[in-house]
């Protein structure tokens, strides 16, 4: 795990931030290969497409492109993927 998470208490395990979580739902639930080259306060994963890339933001924002600067923002529909993976998954 490569995400910090809660040490004690009822959240025990699970992500303490959002960027956490969205991390953990690129790397478990979408299966894409860690990239983290780190540009500009961005993290970087693989993208679904050859030559693409996933940008994650700090506050957990999601956009996606060849570069940075001509991504564009896919931020709410991870973050719901996201929530459906996390109560199909009971996190």
């Amino acid at each position: 795990m490569n995400y910090e998470v809660f040490k004690s208490g009822l959240r025990k395990g699970q992500p303490k931030t959002l960027t956490d979580r969205v991390i953990r739902f690129i790397e478990k639930g979408l299966r894409r290969p860690k990239h983290y080259n780190v540009r500009n306060n961005f993290l970087q994963f693989e993208g679904l497409v050859s030559g693409s890339f996933w940008f994650i933001g700090k506050n957990g924002a999601v956009r996606t492109g060849q570069s940075k600067s001509s991504s564009i923002s896919i931020t709410e529909r991870v973050h719901r993927q996201m929530e459906i993976w996390e109560k199909e998954n009971n996190l």
